[in-house]
């Protein structure tokens, strides 16, 4: 009994492999980094505080380097910033989609580092770090790197030689 369709001459390319997976990953990642971003990263008292009041009391209230700074003016944006690399996802501009999340998950896992640094080194009674939402957006942050690593790893060659950074499917 012979197959339904023929199978492909030796000479074609092999099909591009599926990358649902590693694309399914990065967003549970980015979903998990952005849910840690809302949960509590400080305590006053009863009163827990997430990293966006956080953000903003660090622009009210103290005197900061110009870059901190310009990182709390920043930390509002992360969804929106977030929102952009899914549209481009979208629209079909995957390389660059893997880029920009690259960047941002590195900037916003290095944000949660030190969130993470901050709560076990003052935790205090009155006064004191939290540690779930930093550690829920570090993981988050570092899901999305190894899915946007998985997604530009090199992928074999073409007649015009290799091509280490597609990330076509």
């Amino acid at each position: 009994m012979s197959a339904p369709f023929p199978p492909p001459p030796p000479w074609a390319p092999p099909p591009p492999p599926r990358r649902t997976g590693r694309w399914a990953l990065g967003a549970v990642a980015v979903v998990v980094l952005l849910t840690g971003t809302f949960l509590p990263w400080v305590r006053s008292g009863r009163v827990t505080r997430n990293s966006y009041e956080v953000a903003g009391v660090g622009l009210r209230r103290l005197d900061v380097a110009p870059w901190l700074e310009a990182v709390l003016q920043a930390w509002p944006f992360l969804g929106p910033l977030w929102a952009v690399v899914v549209v481009l996802a979208v629209l079909g501009r995957r390389r660059t989609a893997v880029a920009v999340a690259l960047v941002l998950a590195v900037l916003t896992a290095v944000v949660a580092a030190g969130g993470v640094y901050l709560a076990l080194r003052f935790d205090a009674a009155a006064f004191g770090g939290v540690i779930t939402g930093p550690v829920v957006t570090l993981v988050g942050a570092l899901g999305v790197v190894v899915a946007a690593v998985l997604l530009r790893r090199r992928r074999g060659t073409s007649p015009a030689g290799p091509d280490p950074w597609v990330t076509t499917g």
